[in-house]
């Protein structure tokens, strides 16, 4: 039988970086501080699982604000997250700060017109032509992303769209990949969940789903190769033609 294609959608879909950033200053200005980290790589943060929570992610780029320390330095040392993420526990900021940073965040993000990823539009509907089941679990809140798939006229390709608001625990955690294979009837074995992270390779392998990782988003190709997805892929198109050569053994 065919699988079930369940897609990310940052970094997969829909081409988030530069939004991302803006998001990045929004927050960080509703505390009173600026953003000096170059936009690749406060967007590339994220891509390492310590980062992957937007929480974590912003306690960390304000650290390093307050602090007055360059990340391309930091990541110049082996031991840098260590040394990052001592400085996110030292964080002296309120439940109400972060609350405001992440609302900020939300809605500068939310007010956003987003591109699409080369060539991933094209890959839906060709998935969509060859018979295959589709549908979404992001990280982002399903109602900005539901709009975002209308925008781009690729809403009805999809069965089910899950968001963090629908999730008990977000990725790393299995929850959405299981949710969305008891919405749908089909068994997480029968599941092929794509991603840009290694939170993502990470979710999709403790479900007990096949797990494609693609480079169009926040993190490198190594590492992604890192995490040992099922598949490394460079873009949608290359999924099409994994699919075609059988990739993918029947369960």
């Amino acid at each position: 039988m065919k699988k079930l294609l369940l897609f990310d959608v940052d970094g997969v879909l829909r081409d988030s970086e530069q939004a991302a950033h803006r998001g990045y200053r929004a927050a960080l200005g509703e505390i009173g501080h600026g953003l000096n980290s170059t936009s690749r790589r406060s967007w590339r943060l994220r891509g390492h699982i310590e980062f992957s929570s937007r929480t974590v992610l912003l306690l960390a780029l304000h650290a390093l604000e307050k602090e007055g320390i360059s990340l391309r330095k930091l990541q110049r040392r082996l031991d840098w997250k260590v040394r990052l993420l001592k400085l996110v526990n030292k964080s002296r900021l309120s439940e109400q700060q972060i609350k405001k940073m992440n609302e900020a965040f939300s809605k500068s993000f939310a007010s956003e017109s987003i591109a699409t990823v080369h060539d991933a539009i094209a890959a839906l509907h060709t998935f969509k032509r060859k018979g295959f089941r589709m549908a979404i679990l992001s990280d982002g809140h399903s109602g900005p992303i539901e709009k975002w798939l209308r925008e781009n006229r690729v809403r009805k390709l999809f069965e089910v769209v899950l968001g963090s608001d629908q999730v008990n625990r977000v990725k790393p955690a299995p929850d959405g990949i299981l949710k969305a294979s008891k919405l749908l009837g089909v068994r997480p074995a029968d599941i092929v969940y794509i991603g840009d992270t290694p939170a993502d390779v990470l979710a999709a392998k403790a479900a007990g789903s096949y797990s494609v990782a693609v480079t169009t988003g926040m993190s490198t190709k190594r590492i992604l190769a890192s995490a040992k997805p099922h598949i490394l892929i460079n873009s949608l198109g290359e999924l099409v033609m994994a699919l075609e050569q059988g990739s993918f053994a029947a369960s």
